[in-house]
């Protein structure tokens, strides 16, 4: 969340057009007060505050660590990407990788994290932890809720209480899966193009953690 705000920090201060330095900014004044309370769970890096969903302590968003295997080029060792619209980042310093969605109330963890665990109980392949980013972040954009939190506060400490994601509506959290635009997440975390990793109808896309069979794949680096 830290690293988000210092974007849309950044990103007011830089006009849309650099030869127009007074217009619009990069990042609309609206959005950045949508994010009022993202801001407030930054500050629990300073103040006393505690989450919690539906009655057990937690974070309220998804964050997924990774061991990776790493290229001897230091170049090749780090990787950043966001989406400012879904709070998600993706992260690879070193042999360390970080996939979080920052305000998600933990609707990844919740639907996803088994899975994604599943796959990360080996060392990955920078390209297999770009295809994990892929899919997490497609299912960012997917989310169809806006979490919604109580919070009290006595002298200094602040108590956050999230309320259930499902809410009173039986339409599920996520919207449906489509293969074909999953593919352009895809090519983008790969930087290729989409005829590249998907058939022509976009029902079949490429994958690096699993073969056709399903087994799991393990790719050795390569200099």
């Amino acid at each position: 969340m830290k690293i988000l705000i210092g974007i849309v920090y950044a990103e007011r201060l830089f006009p849309l057009q650099r030869s127009k330095p007074t217009g619009r900014r990069i990042f609309p004044q609206e959005l950045r007060d949508s994010l009022t309370m993202t801001h407030f769970f930054v500050r629990s890096l300073d103040l006393d505050v505690t989450f919690e969903a539906e009655g057990v302590r937690r974070t309220p968003g998804s964050v997924f660590i990774f061991n990776l295997k790493r290229y001897s080029d230091l170049h090749a060792q780090f990787d950043f990407r966001d989406d400012i619209r879904t709070l998600t980042v993706f992260i690879q310093l070193g042999n360390r990788g970080i996939i979080a969605a920052a305000a998600d109330g933990g609707a990844l963890d919740f639907q996803l994290g088994p899975i994604v665990r599943r796959d990360a109980a080996i060392k990955l392949h920078p390209i297999q932890f770009r295809e994990i980013g892929a899919k997490l972040f497609y299912k960012s954009a997917l989310f169809n809720r806006t979490p919604k939190y109580i919070t009290m506060h006595t002298g200094k400490s602040y108590k956050v209480m999230q309320m259930p994601l499902q809410g009173l509506s039986p339409k599920p959290v996520f919207d449906p899966w489509d293969h074909s635009e999953y593919a352009h997440h895809l090519a983008q975390f790969m930087d290729t193009t989409v005829d590249r990793i998907s058939s022509p109808d976009g029902s079949l896309v490429a994958s690096w953690l699993h073969d056709k069979d399903g087994c799991r794949v393990r790719i050795p680096i390569t200099e």
